[in-house]
């Protein structure tokens, strides 16, 4: 298959490119031609070294013009490579790609591919006009059913995959919580998160890996609460979960998330977690008592009764192999082959349907 990937401006430091790197990785493993089109670009390029990609630059300035220059790169892009099926992450660009793709010889499938709750989101309502939709999450599945004139026949869930390790992560001697993300608090709610550690009595410490535009405020909170000197902020790190120290479970107090990478990521490490129960994916991944808890967004209260529980009683905690064992439906190998089938119908579907018109 011949696969176009459709993203606008990235960071690079994201889990959206690390399910970018690692499915294109596991496409062209399979034979797959895969290329990823960055309209603005990425901030950080070093996971781009490996990863067939163009950049589509985005200045500031003229704005209709860099629409039409946009447009006609994309075209050009498009016609070279003539893929067969073209994922968009974005909704806002699904017009173009019809648009675009309308004076192709072979018209491919357009399928949504969004990483985000569609809230979060503008232009949603292009979402109607693709082919097909993968949904990282049911939650996000459902979302997509509701723009879609309640239709789902075409819309795949589609997990974002994760590597499932061999080895764990050991348990610490004093109760050590871990986040692992963006430092960003709108969505990602890293202030409830302090402020239930700062309601915490006895021993225990915390370290959060992540940069991002809400690191210096966030550790102002930290200093404001008293809580400063039990959080260790470690910066951005490229591989975080190969330098890990010991850790008791990682926590995560979002209001919204597409799916939660971060959660398959750090059970693949025997890690269990602490998660809000966001309207998508948590939900999905956290079985109570099994591989972590769930707690509702928001609640301090309730976020902080959790992690108390951890440091006064750390036998609740389920076995590293038990949290392993419970994300192994996530492995990349066993998602890559549903998402390969998916592909194959949409393309076999698209071209039927081109030869009986």
């Amino acid at each position: 298959m011949r696969i176009s990937i459709v993203c606008r401006e990235l960071s690079g430091r994201g889990g959206m490119e690390t399910v970018f790197k690692n499915v294109i990785t596991h496409l062209m493993q399979k034979g797959d031609e895969v290329e990823l089109i960055i309209f603005g670009g990425s901030h950080d390029k070093k996971w781009l070294e490996s990863v067939p990609h163009h950049i589509i630059e985005m200045p500031r300035s003229n704005l209709i013009k860099i629409y039409y220059n946009s447009l006609v790169v994309y075209s050009r892009l498009l016609r070279n490579f003539n893929p067969e099926v073209i994922l968009v992450t974005d909704p806002y660009f699904i017009y173009q790609t019809k648009l675009v793709t309308s004076r192709m010889k072979r018209k491919p499938a357009i399928g949504s591919w969004v990483h985000f709750e569609l809230s979060a989101l503008i232009k949603v309502q292009q979402l109607a006009s693709a082919h097909f939709h993968l949904a990282i999450s049911k939650g996000i599945g459902r979302q997509i059913e509701k723009v879609n004139g309640g239709r789902s026949d075409n819309v795949h869930i589609i997990y974002n995959p994760v590597a499932i390790s061999e080895m764990t992560v050991p348990r610490p001697d004093i109760a050590t919580f871990l986040y692992v993300g963006r430092l960003e608090d709108e969505y990602k709610k890293i202030s409830d998160f302090l402020k239930a550690l700062s309601q915490l009595k006895g021993e225990f410490k915390t370290i959060m890996i992540g940069d991002g535009p809400d690191h210096e405020p966030l550790v102002a909170l930290s200093r404001q609460l008293g809580i400063n000197d039990r959080v260790e902020w470690r910066g951005w790190q490229y591989n975080p979960w190969d330098q890990l120290p010991p850790v008791s479970c990682l926590v995560l107090t979002s209001r919204l998330e597409g799916f939660g990478l971060v959660l398959v990521e750090a059970m693949s490490k025997g890690i269990p977690c602490i998660s809000t129960d966001c309207p998508s994916g948590p939900s999905e991944i956290i079985r109570g008592g099994e591989n972590g808890w769930l707690v509702p967004p928001g609640d301090v209260g309730a976020i902080s009764s959790m992690l108390q529980n951890v440091i006064d009683q750390p036998e609740i905690l389920p076995s590293q192999e038990a949290v392993r064992e419970s994300v192994k439906h996530f492995d990349t190998s066993l998602l890559m082959n549903k998402l390969r089938d998916v592909l194959q119908a949409e393309i076999n579907k698209k071209d039927k349907n081109i030869l009986s018109v």
